[in-house]
């Protein structure tokens, strides 16, 4: 289960990085804004992939 919540976190991270970076150099939005989409992606990434993984799968 650890390794799944571990899993999840990483998703969130790389997703948050990724769109805000994305908002704030491709799409000019400001910092704000930037922060609470990518947050708001990296939240959905997370917790999509934590519901559907399989917790056997990684063995």
């Amino acid at each position: 289960m650890a390794d799944r919540r571990t899993r999840a976190v990483g998703q969130f991270v790389v997703g948050f990085l990724v769109a805000t970076a994305v908002e704030l150099f491709l799409f000019d939005v400001p910092l704000p804004r930037a922060l609470a989409l990518g947050a708001a992606i990296g939240v959905g990434l997370g917790l999509g992939w934590y519901l559907t993984a399989d917790g056997e799968a990684d063995e």
